[in-house]
């Protein structure tokens, strides 16, 4: 059975356009459950991050888990640009397979290096009425196309940008902090070079590096960093948005791992509110938080 929270991360890293990430985590999801979403998330990361050669090698394996299911395997086709745009619109039966088909076709049309009629793709996908994983993911995708148009220099630095973060992650987790330091200091100039300190992925940059001081135990440092990577969100996303109620809880892990529970709770039931209307009470980012506000309440003898 397919690692529920292991594809959501992947899908976060593929929706925040870090392509190489989502590739490898969906690479490593493989043997757990091949789904149909999960594998459009690989074949399209690897498109997106240049990685032909492993893309070619996948594709018969790729295939042969949606054989026996037409709809899924016309759309995996699509995809590697071995059915046409037309037989999909063509077989789609209803509003959340029309979704589906469009959502596609939107890659598939950026792959060909046809952004204008790729983002009319977009725009279709998300005036249909469905509840699917691909209208999720072309919200977040219309949101970056706005802030980097898709074929604008603004996009090419923003892939970098977030394939550093991805990497600065990876580098966290395994506790390789100087090597970590050293790359998401490159992410944080090139983010705010190329698009601007207004821009989602300069937040991440900062939010990152706030991180790796937090690690430390500079919170001198980090708090500063986590603040302004508030704002941003605040600002280019809104206060409904879920990456801003993450914002919300970084900073309210700060405070909580400074000892300062009284500026971290408020902080946490913000976050939770928000995730809760955003993605819902059942959902892994929402539940990080209740376990983040049940411990601040544990410390404090609540």
């Amino acid at each position: 059975m397919l690692d529920a929270q292991g594809f959501q991360r992947c899908a976060q890293a593929f929706a925040n356009r870090d392509y190489a990430g989502s590739a490898q985590q969906a690479l490593g999801l493989m043997p757990s459950g091949a789904t149909h979403e999960l594998l459009q998330v690989l074949l399209i990361s690897l498109q997106r991050s240049g990685q032909m050669d492993l893309l070619h090698h996948l594709t018969p394996k790729v295939l042969e888990a949606t054989a026996g299911y037409p709809w899924e395997d016309l759309l995996l086709r699509l995809t590697l640009g071995r059915a046409k745009p037309a037989d999909a619109a063509e077989a789609a039966q209803d509003d959340v397979q029309r979704c589906q088909a469009h959502y596609y076709t939107y890659w598939r049309l950026l792959s060909l290096q046809q952004p204008e009629a790729a983002r009319r793709q977009l725009d279709a996908c998300l005036a249909k009425r469905a509840d699917c994983l691909e209208h999720q993911l072309a919200e977040i995708e219309q949101r970056f196309c706005r802030l980097a148009p898709v074929g604008s220099g603004s996009s090419k630095y923003h892939e970098q940008v977030a394939q550093l973060n991805g990497r600065v992650m990876q580098l966290s987790q395994q506790g390789r902090y100087q090597e970590a330091m050293v790359l998401v200091v490159q992410a944080r100039d090139l983010a705010q070079e190329h698009l601007g300190d207004d821009h989602p992925e300069f937040a991440t940059s900062l939010h990152n590096l706030a991180a790796l001081y937090q690690s430390r135990g500079d919170y001198a440092a980090a708090e500063p960093l986590y603040q302004q990577a508030l704002d941003i969100c605040r600002k280019a996303l809104g206060e409904d948005h879920p990456e801003f109620a993450m914002s919300l809880n970084n900073l309210a892990e700060l405070y909580r791992e400074m000892g300062d529970y009284g500026a971290a709770e408020p902080l946490y039931r913000q976050a939770m509110r928000i995730q809760r209307e955003a993605l819902g009470d059942d959902h892994p980012e929402f539940a990080r938080i209740v376990n983040n506000l049940a411990l601040l309440y544990r410390q404090t003898g609540n």
